[in-house]
Order: structure tokens, then sequence, then C-alpha cells
């Protein structure tokens, strides 16, 4: 399929397989009409990166 700019996009299809019975699920919440809100947090740091270029300003700053 292509969008209306031409640029080609897939559709997932298929059958959903709920294997989670615990009651506090996403997919019982959703059952149940409720929203689901999970909180995503990313570090995207590259902490070795960060620690090397920290002694090297340092280095020039002293």
């Amino acid at each position: 399929r292509k969008d209306p700019r031409g640029v080609e996009y897939h559709w997932m299809v298929g059958s959903f397989v709920h294997k989670d019975q615990d009651a506090d699920s996403d997919i019982n919440v959703l059952d149940q009409n409720y929203t689901s809100i999970v909180p995503i947090q990313y570090d995207l740091t590259h902490y070795k990166l960060k620690e090397e270029l920290s002694n090297s300003w340092r280095d020039v700053l002293a």
C-alpha cells in the first residue's frame, strides 16, 4: 500500500491471542472499557561517552 504522498506502508492484520489472565492486565482493563495508561521513560544516555567527554572537558578547563 502507499499513502497519499506515495510512501509505502504496511498494515498489520491478524487475530490477537490473549494469554495473560491477570485481572489487572491491559487487555482485561480495556475489555472492561477502561483506559490503560503505561508511563514509559527512555534513557538513551551513553554513560561511557558522557564520562569520557566530561573527563576531556575537565582537562581542557582545568
